[in-house]
């Protein structure tokens, strides 16, 4: 998780460095957009003298080339509606959307401008066509920026989420083969070790305990060390060390343990100790069981457990160095050791499925948001602004060629040239 923070703060740089080049080049383009205006018009003075030289032919020359302008007139007019168009169904797209907040006025205020602009389109210049998509390209680069940010965090739930599933369904795994689910930080752990090429396993699995009347409360004692997870072989162990050690920032585990199989020195019990109870076919596992208890005894009588330098009853009274405590016997449902009932399998079945639900309305979040940015970006981009431009000043042109070759064709100036020639 840490990598996936430090590549978002930098996607996020890159991001703002990328706006900041979109803008110039938006600034640029339409400064090419206006020289190649002028370059029609020189294009269209040239054309205008081969007709004057035409001759008799001119006239239809000129009623060729008006009705050519005529067709550019009408397909640029409908290029700068639909363009207008676009625009303004992005935003109403936007507008509603669960996922923008900040922008949700801004939004509003462009929608309006577009509408009033749709419908003076046949009348606007370039200029005035360019000082409404501006707010358009800006809004719209902002509007990206917010959903991206939603986006990351939407990521975050969704990668969260399939890490948790990918849990439960090894869980269920255990459970189906008559092991117990672990704690979740537990589980996290050995999930990391596997992942690094290590074969982890809790000490649960290994051992059991030959009193069924004592295991509640034997359990109860042990806490989280009743599913430490053992790794075998000295550079294991070191490599768990190391793995477990630089699980910092958000992939930090707490109060999950690791145990090295080679420093569990071979343990034996006393008769009548509570150590006494717990055996295996693993002489670590048993090893590092035994020793969380040590030398107590187990206690009936009130008068057993407090004669006693450390003692433990059957129902979680704990006597050690003069002090009394009372322990919560674990319900048989939780049990580590040879746990794995019927009734973990059901929760863990409920939860499987809860979370895939929540996988699949997380990922059409993620589908929608990822829609509503390519359509936003498409008006943030130069691109727009350019075709628009572009079409605005060929649609002036295109009407303004045939208001000049109409005038021409009126003109008796130019009906004397022609039957002079």
């Amino acid at each position: 998780r840490e990598d996936a923070a430090l590549k978002k703060e930098l996607a996020i740089e890159n991001r703002q460095k990328a706006e900041d080049e979109l803008a110039n080049l938006n600034e640029e383009a339409i400064s090419i957009s206006n020289r190649i205006a002028n370059a029609k018009r020189d294009e269209d003075q040239a054309r205008s003298m081969r007709i004057n030289y035409a001759g008799p032919n001119g006239d239809k020359l000129i009623q060729v080339e008006i009705e050519q302008q005529k067709r550019v007139q009408d397909e640029k007019t409908i290029h700068i509606r639909q363009g207008f168009l676009l625009a303004t169904n992005t935003f109403k797209s936007a507008v509603v959307s669960e996922y923008l907040g900040a922008q949700s006025g801004a939004i509003r205020d462009v929608i309006e401008q577009l509408d009033e602009a749709s419908r003076r389109q046949g009348e606007l210049t370039a200029d005035e066509i360019s000082k409404v998509l501006k707010p358009v390209s800006n809004v719209a680069n902002k509007s990206v920026s917010e959903l991206f940010q939603t986006n990351g965090a939407i990521q975050g739930q969704l990668s969260d989420a399939k890490e948790l599933l990918a849990r439960v369904q090894e869980a269920k795994k255990r459970v189906s083969e008559g092991r117990t689910r672990l704690s979740p930080d537990t589980e996290r752990l050995m999930r990391e070790l596997k992942d690094n090429g290590l074969d982890p396993v809790p000490v649960c699995d290994l051992v059991r305990i030959t009193d069924p009347q004592w295991q509640p409360v034997i359990e109860s004692y042990l806490g989280r060390n009743v599913e430490a997870l053992l790794v075998e072989g000295s550079e294991h162990e070191a490599k768990a060390f190391s793995i477990y050690r630089g699980l910092t920032g958000p992939r930090a585990i707490y109060g999950a343990k690791v145990v090295a199989a080679s420093r569990q020195a071979d343990s034996s019990a006393v008769s009548g100790t509570v150590a006494e109870l717990i055996e295996g076919d693993h002489p670590a596992a048993v090893s590092y069981l035994r020793r969380r208890f040590g030398d107590m005894m187990r206690a009936v009588s009130d008068k057993e457990a407090i004669s006693g330098k450390r003692t433990m009853t059957q129902d979680g009274m704990l006597v050690q160095s003069g002090e009394y405590e009372r322990l919560k016997p674990v319900d048989k449902h939780d049990f580590k050791i040879g746990g794995g009932d019927a009734s973990q399998a059901e929760a863990l079945k409920r939860e499987g499925l809860e979370l895939e639900a929540r996988i699949k309305r997380l990922d059409r979040e993620v589908e929608s948001i990822r829609k509503l940015m390519e359509a936003l970006m498409l008006l943030s981009e130069s691109g727009l602004i350019v075709q628009m431009v572009e079409s605005c000043n060929d649609m002036h042109h295109a009407r303004e060629l045939v208001s000049s070759l109409r005038q021409q064709m009126d003109d008796p100036e130019y009906d004397r040239l022609t039957e002079a020639e």
